[in-house]
């Protein structure tokens, strides 16, 4: 299983207890553009302050995660950055103006075929490439931390999705076997009913 992580969302590489982290050791690949490190740098004060880290933790994290997730040159998907220009049409200037700020994540995940890890509300509403929030990875990945969303609003997320996308319907089928399906090859229906059984025994 693979995500493309945002910025914030890898930012949460440096706390402790991260939940970022235990979603990898459950096997999940990361993947996230090159200029992301960047970005990390340029927020590293912010970043030791907030995680409560000394500067040589920052720098003894920021090299674990340069190994453990791959980070992409732009030159791999700059050829996808105009289908968000594109998709980003139908919003308002300013909202168009974060979703192209998000550009590069979102066009990594096109080439990728596979879905963005962000708690970004807007970039959820944009239909082509499916977005999920840190709760929605942890229902799919099933680390042992629990659960803070439900399994029905998480199919009511996932149908809401599917509402505002316009492709072709074999796209929403792709969707529901990547996104819907667990580690063990259980669709959410199938791992709900497990988990309604356990928690009854």
């Amino acid at each position: 299983m693979r995500f493309v992580a945002d910025t914030n969302v890898l930012f949460t590489f440096f706390w402790k207890n991260s939940v970022l982290k235990e979603i990898m050791s459950q096997g999940v690949k990361l993947f996230a553009p090159e200029y992301s490190l960047e970005e990390i740098n340029r927020h590293k004060q912010e970043i030791i302050e907030k995680a409560k880290i000394t500067e040589n933790e920052f720098t003894g994290q920021l090299y674990l995660m340069e190994h453990e997730i791959e980070f992409v040159p732009k030159s791999a998907y700059e050829k996808q950055i105009v289908e968000i220009e594109r998709i980003s049409r139908i919003f308002s200037e300013p909202e168009k103006s974060e979703i192209m700020d998000d550009a590069d994540f979102l066009a990594l995940a096109i080439i990728l075929h596979c879905p963005l890890w962000s708690n970004d509300a807007l970039l959820k509403r944009q239909g082509r490439i499916n977005v999920l929030s840190t709760q929605d990875v942890i229902l799919i990945v099933e680390p042992t931390a629990p659960p803070q969303v439900s399994w029905d609003e998480m199919i009511s997320r996932m149908k809401e999705r599917d509402r505002h996308y316009k492709g072709p319907k074999e796209k929403i089928d792709h969707d529901l076997i990547c996104y819907g399906v667990n580690r063990k090859g259980e669709t959410l229906e199938e791992l709900k009913k497990r988990k309604t059984n356990k928690r009854k025994a």
